[in-house]
């Protein structure tokens, strides 16, 4: 019986290892064939790119004020997990020349307090161009020059900026025209290349091979055959059946059992 316990075992273990191999070789292929679709960015990192819809502020600047925390309400960023966000931001009319740069929370904070801007604060999930929650806040034309900036900072009709997720600490993205005028729109285009995205798949595609080959073997192997199982229950359920008889006294040892008389 215990012969065939164990064989009963083996075959379960067997099953689940092939579950699991089919299961995690299917993932495996799944991301390698999405990983496919990545795109070359610069700093030649191949990543997952996706353009946000474009955002319009009738204010001095469009600011997103923290990017860690909009990258991780994103469905897709938290499956894709760390890894290096670029951010390209476009002017949308073609003579606007944008300034943009990425600077610490709270020195974005305190610079365009009481600003007249357009506020990212969400970006939703949608195939091809992704939906932005954008929010106006009204009030005046900043002063001075941005704590950040050098004053002839660089600008272009593109900037490309990056930086890694998730952010050691609150990183803000403020865009603003080169002449400091109100009134423009711009469109951002993000990538995010996963830092262990080789890793994963390498993960997933040996370890599904290597549970289904095992899972395989142990089903393959042969336990005790089948007459060998049915002779030893026949043997163990004798065992159990046959009475116990009690033993008998020796013949020695209380002498004949006939009366001997003396001739």
């Amino acid at each position: 019986m215990r012969g065939k316990l164990g064989s009963v075992r083996r075959v379960l273990a067997g099953l689940a290892l092939l579950a699991g191999g089919v299961l995690a070789l299917t993932s495996g292929v799944a991301v390698w064939v999405a990983g496919g679709h990545r795109t070359p960015v610069p700093g030649g990192d191949a990543a997952f790119v996706t353009t946000l819809a474009p955002v319009h502020t009738n204010g001095y600047a469009i600011v997103v004020p923290d990017i860690g925390a909009v990258v991780a309400q994103h469905g897709l960023a938290r499956l894709l997990g760390d890894g290096r966000l670029t951010l390209t931001v476009r002017s949308v009319q073609n003579d606007d020349l944008i300034v943009a740069a990425l600077v610490p929370a709270a020195d974005a904070v305190r610079y365009l307090a009481g600003t007249a801007r357009t506020d990212i604060v969400a970006v939703g999930y949608a195939l091809g161009t992704q939906p932005v929650e954008a929010l106006d806040r009204v009030g005046h034309q900043p002063t001075g020059l941005p704590p950040w900036e050098a004053p002839a900072p660089a600008a272009g009709r593109s900037v490309t900026l990056g930086l890694a997720v998730p952010t050691a600490g609150a990183v803000a993205l403020v865009v603003h025209r080169w002449d400091e005028a109100r009134d423009f729109t711009v469109a951002i285009t993000a990538g995010l290349a996963p830092s262990a995205f080789g890793l994963a798949v390498s993960l997933l595609l040996i370890g599904g091979s290597t549970a289904l080959l095992t899972g395989l073997a142990m089903l393959l192997v042969r336990g005790p055959a089948l007459d060998e199982l049915h002779a030893e229950a026949r043997s163990a359920a004798a065992a159990e059946l046959s009475p116990v008889l009690p033993e008998l006294p020796a013949a020695e040892e209380h002498g004949s059992p006939y009366v001997h008389t003396a001739t």
